[in-house]
């Protein structure tokens, strides 16, 4: 099915509007902890140099990561604490005081949650996001230390197991699925949003069901968004300073166009997108049997959609999940995006054109559904996901196999691709698929297949790390 997004925004804040909201914020992210500000350039970092930041030294490591704003190295904290000397460097130009500010905030309000899954003694949460001791602010750029996770991201997993024993895949996703979805249950609950979820964000820690904490650590937080802070929404508790300190804050204020619009001239699609696919008489969607017991949905004869097909969906509390004319309305992830047709196997940064912005809506939980979705779909079929529509629903693309728990995903993805709104009340709950997930593995192959996958992972890390060596 094609669609067309035409000009479509790319991050739900610029980096002057992260600025003017943290202008209201005491104390300061400056104040916090660990923070070190200079006036100077920032100094040049490259693999195989010491590094001076402040009175801390680091021997700097391969270039592990590349982004549009930041670069991340390997590295060893020669002075610093025995359990952190095994570290990262994420080096951002320009400086951003933003991602050290939700840091803390998540880490903070967390040790203040009352919450189920904190109850449970057999899971330790809080190591499942990411933590930065040390921010170091020069005036050209910024660099924030953080744990180094030598197994990689949840896409490196996913690449290391997706040739081995067929058995093990929907195990390990049902794992890592239910693991997640409790790491996001949390972050919501604690009012932020990632607002960039997707495979290469989750670091993986150890081999999943080896430990009681989880084995995914959320990364990554320059584009979260703080519920707290935003204009309009009512306010459950005020920012918080690292060292527990509460932090008062002034109303913020309504950012308009040049002056810091919060939902216009951005690089990511991470705001909120209700996209009208223009359906024609032709459009239908075949469902058949292959012949390796594989259930597959095809969308066939699709037609196109552009930005003037957009529609905001009616404020009611929970409206109904259609466009006026009767097609899927949705939420959309937060991805690089480029027009593209979805039925030739186009990315994750693709398939999430099809869910374009609607101009003046906020961003809010649903932001990180389509995420959880994308995640999700990766650890099953080895890939980015892919999106069309069936039935006027959205739904993934790709064959179920026959032995997997097919009606269960299903109606996940239903759940996670086709929000009724905004609003928390009104999306599936993130705990209950959580306890519907973990359910499964009272299926003995499921059980089965989770043990033969935690061998299996341990002895292709081995042989990975001895090439290496």
């Amino acid at each position: 099915k094609r669609f067309s997004t035409g000009t479509v925004s790319r991050e739900p804040y610029r980096p002057a509007a992260h600025l003017k909201l943290l202008e209201s914020v005491q104390p300061h992210p400056r104040e916090y902890a660990g923070y070190f500000a200079s006036t100077g350039p920032l100094p040049f970092i490259k693999p195989g140099s010491k590094l001076q930041l402040s009175q801390d030294l680091f021997s700097v490591g391969d270039m592990i990561g590349e982004g549009g704003f930041a670069k991340v190295y390997s590295a060893c904290w020669e002075n610093g604490p025995p359990e952190e000397q095994k570290t990262v460097l994420k080096v951002q130009m320009p400086a951003n005081d933003w991602e050290w500010y939700i840091l803390s905030q998540v880490h903070t309000r967390f040790d203040k949650l009352k919450h189920p899954l904190k109850e449970d003694k057999g899971t330790v949460w809080k190591g499942g996001f990411m933590s930065g001791p040390r921010c170091y602010t020069y005036r050209d750029g910024a660099v924030i230390i953080s744990a180094h996770q030598k197994m990689g991201t949840l896409l490196d997993l996913v690449n290391l197991t997706k040739n081995a024993d067929k058995s093990i895949i929907e195990p390990i996703a049902i794992y890592l699925t239910a693991e997640l979805l409790g790491l996001m249950e949390l972050l919501h609950s604690i009012d932020i949003v990632h607002a960039d979820l997707k495979p290469d964000n989750f670091l993986v820690r150890h081999v999943p069901s080896t430990q009681s904490n989880p084995s995914l650590q959320l990364i990554d937080f320059g584009k979260a968004i703080d519920l707290v802070l935003e204009p309009g929404d009512e306010k459950q508790e005020r920012p918080v300073g690292k060292e527990g300190g509460d932090a008062t804050t002034e109303p913020a204020k309504q950012l308009v166009n040049g002056e810091g619009n919060l939902s216009e001239n951005t690089d990511k699609a991470h705001e909120p997108g209700h996209i009208q696919p223009t359906e024609t008489s032709e459009t239908k969607a075949v469902v058949k049997t292959d012949a390796d017991n594989t259930v597959n949905t095809e969308v066939v004869d699709a037609s196109i959609c552009t930005e003037k097909d957009a529609i905001v969906l009616p404020v009611d509390k929970c409206p109904d999940t259609h466009n006026g004319d009767g097609s899927p309305a949705m939420m959309n992830g937060n991805n690089d995006t480029s027009n593209s047709e979805t039925e030739k196997g186009e990315t994750l940064e693709n398939d999430k054109t099809a869910v374009a912005q609607v101009k003046g809506r906020k961003g809010k939980y649903h932001l990180d559904y389509f995420g959880i979705a994308g995640a999700a779909y990766c650890l099953l079929f080895g890939k980015y996901i892919e999106v069309g529509t069936v039935k006027n629903r959205w739904v993934v693309k790709g064959s179920f196999k026959r032995w997997w728990q097919v009606k269960v995903w299903e109606q996940f993805f239903d759940d996670m691709l086709n929000p009724k709104d905004e609003g928390r009340d009104c999306l599936p709950s993130l705990l209950e698929w959580r306890e519907k997930f973990l359910e499964l593995f009272q299926i003995e192959e499921l059980r089965d297949g989770l043990v033969k996958a935690r061998e299996i992972i341990e002895i292709k890390l081995l042989e990975k790390w001895r090439r290496t060596l």
